[in-house]
């Protein structure tokens, strides 16, 4: 909730942001937040994807080891591999 005194401004800023708010989506998304439905989904995706994850984990760090080096993380599809001895890019003009 925008305080009153700032209303007026945010929606000036909004206005030039974007000409669109998804209503639907955000009732949709309202709706499941208050129920508690948005975080039993996040959960059930968490567990749908864990294994998954950990496989594509396990073969990055497999096939990359010679290359990069893995940062640990929490098992997910998101991968941060830093390789090593790349040649530094030239800056473009």
């Amino acid at each position: 909730m925008v305080p009153s005194q700032l209303q007026c401004l945010f929606a000036a800023a909004k206005q030039i942001m974007d000409r669109h708010t998804p209503l639907i989506e955000q009732e949709a998304l309202a709706t499941m937040l208050e129920t508690g439905a948005y975080n039993r989904h996040v959960k059930r995706v968490r567990r749908a994807t864990a294994s998954g994850g950990k496989t594509c984990s396990t073969l990055c760090a497999a096939d990359l080891a010679i290359y990069s080096n893995r940062r640990r993380q929490p098992p997910s599809f998101h991968v941060v591999v830093w390789f090593r001895d790349l040649p530094k890019r030239p800056k473009q003009r």
